[in-house]
């Protein structure tokens, strides 16, 4: 087994395994892919503007504001259910 730190590994895993366990079942293929998509495109431009442009009250690591995105976009996603 090989040790990775998290920081090495980028929020895509983190992401990865949220399209793989936590999108509801009643979303086709097509759906399922522009999600991805959109996680693709929107997700590293906004961690950079938010880690280089916004002041913290409280330093984040960019994993972390991967899990709070990906939990805040899981509850819009609780409609669709």
């Amino acid at each position: 087994m090989i040790y990775m730190e998290p920081q090495l590994l980028g929020p895509e895993p983190l992401v990865k395994s949220w399209r793989d366990y936590q999108i509801p079942s009643v979303l086709n293929e097509q759906q399922r892919e522009v999600i991805r998509l959109l996680f693709e495109w929107l997700l590293p431009p906004c961690l950079n503007y938010v880690t280089k442009q916004c002041k913290h009250f409280v330093s984040c690591h960019p994993m972390h504001l991967t899990m709070s995105f990906l939990k805040l976009y899981g509850v819009l996603l609780e409609d669709v259910k």
